[in-house]
């Protein structure tokens, strides 16, 4: 971003990335909450017992193990994304919310698509369905759409 268009946010540099990491926590979160479910929902889809303690326990311990390697390629997609839709939307004029809550559906879609090939194996399980990459694209959005309210 350049400084005149920093100054278009009424932003200064650590504002916008402040934001930025806030919309990426965001994303990572529902991403990695929406991941455990979707695992622990096909578990119990083949007649595993899993109590309710067992969810909430798992679910955090996602949140934290996922963290470091799902959180730093969340982070690293979105600011791909972010960046073009920036570029992009200098032309298309999109209300920032909308701009950006499609550059963090795509980053998101992105992520995944990527991952297979490289891994040949899709290291999110809870993104190995239809619903489940949905889900994982839509998290991408919700932040996006974040990101570009917190732009004002």
């Amino acid at each position: 971003m350049t400084e005149t268009n920093l100054k278009q946010t009424g932003l200064n540099k650590t504002q916008l990335v402040l934001r930025f990491l806030l919309a990426t926590l965001v994303t990572f979160a529902l991403a990695s909450i929406a991941h455990t479910q979707f695992v622990l929902f096909e578990l119990s889809q083949l007649s595993i017992e899993i109590p309710f303690t067992t969810w909430i326990t798992t679910t955090l311990n996602d949140l934290v193990g996922l963290f470091p390697g799902y959180g730093g390629i969340i982070l690293i997609g979105l600011l791909i994304g972010f960046c073009f839709m920036w570029g992009i939307n200098k032309l298309t004029k999109l209300p920032r919310p909308v701009a950006y809550s499609v550059a963090g559906a795509l980053s998101l879609i992105s992520i995944h698509l990527l991952m297979h090939p490289i891994f040949n194996i899709t290291l999110i399980a809870g993104a190995r369905t239809f619903w489940g990459l949905l889900t994982q694209v839509l998290c991408g959005a919700i932040g996006g759409y974040l990101f570009g309210k917190l732009l004002k």
